[in-house]
Order: structure tokens, then sequence, then C-alpha cells
């Protein structure tokens, strides 16, 4: 459906231009119709159930995590954060210790109480490194900000060789508190 949008517009314009030709007084019809066209196709992101499709090649790309770009579709409102760009950079490079600092005092001790340490993310770590794991893609979805000044933000990572040699997707939800620091990943 979304290649056919396209077309059904640019046949519209070509029907209203024919006008043009033919009837003098299709020049006013004929020219609201081409400007509305214009405004559609420059906002047909905005669109529901065009919008995904046509945007799909409109996205930014943002920061690059040790050769992976951090992508962040056009629409998206709010900047990245820098915790958490710490985070997938350490994620990206098998770096325990970026992915610790990246994460809040609270954050942390919660690990420690679940029996976490930097020590065992290292390992795991560098567990998957050995078994060939990699990211081949960052996507941020969204940054939402919270009245208390918390913020929500949401990835997409591609990656292989996390137990499968198959591109999976997996995704986080990450936390920020007030302070910068990530309080909670899911």
């Amino acid at each position: 459906m979304s290649e056919g949008v396209p077309r059904l517009i640019v046949r519209g314009i070509a029907m209203m231009l024919l006008g043009l030709v033919r009837s003098r007084r299709w020049v006013l019809f004929g020219a609201a119709g081409v400007a509305a066209a214009v405004v559609i196709v420059a906002n047909a992101d905005r669109l529901p159930g065009i919008g995904p499709a046509i945007a799909a090649g409109r996205a930014a790309t943002g920061a690059t995590v040790s050769g992976v770009a951090i992508k962040r579709p056009s629409g998206i409102s709010g900047q990245s954060v820098v915790a958490v760009e710490e985070y997938l950079q350490g994620m990206v490079e098998f770096d325990a210790r970026k992915m610790w600092g990246a994460m809040s005092d609270e954050l942390i001790e919660m690990t420690k109480q679940r029996g976490g340490t930097l020590e065992r993310l290292q390992q795991s770590l560098d567990e998957a490194r050995r078994q060939g794991g990699r990211y081949e893609d960052i996507t941020m979805i969204a940054n939402y900000p919270l009245q208390d000044g918390r913020k929500f933000l949401f990835y997409v990572l591609s990656r292989r060789g996390f137990g499968s040699p198959q591109l999976e997707q997996v995704f986080y939800v990450f936390t920020v508190g007030a302070n910068g620091k990530i309080s909670r990943i899911d």
C-alpha cells in the first residue's frame, strides 16, 4: 500500500496538470490541488498508515559507538543522554567499566544485591565476545521526559552471535534520573 500511495499522488498531480492545459477554469483548482499534493508528500511521515514506510529512508544518524551508528529517526523528539550512550558504547566494546560507570549508585547497589559485580559483568561480556557476539545497529526509538525530571529512552539493538548466528533484535528501555545517570534498565 505504501508504494501505491506515492504513485497515486503523482497520478493526481499529472491529472491536475492535464486539466490546467485543457481548461483555464481548472487553473485555480489545479493550482490548489498541486499545492495540496506537495504539502501531503512533504508531510507523508506524519500520515497514519503511510508514514513509517516513506519515512524509513529519512533516518538521521547520531553518534557513532565503535563503528556502530546510533540512528535516530527524524521524528524523534529529545536528545540522547550521555550516560545511555556510554552504556551502549560499553556494550558494543564489551567494556563493563563503561557500562558500570553509566549506572546510578542506586542501580549499582540493586545489581550488587542480586549478586552482580563489575567483574562478573566483564566475564559475561568477555564470553559473549569469544562466542562472536557483535552489534550491527543501534536505533533510538524515543526519549520521553517525565514531569519529575526523569527520562525514558527506548532503543532497539540489532546483534548477532549472542546464542544464535541469526540477526536478533533486542529492546531496551533506560530510565535516566534527573542526575543524568541510568537508574533502571528494562
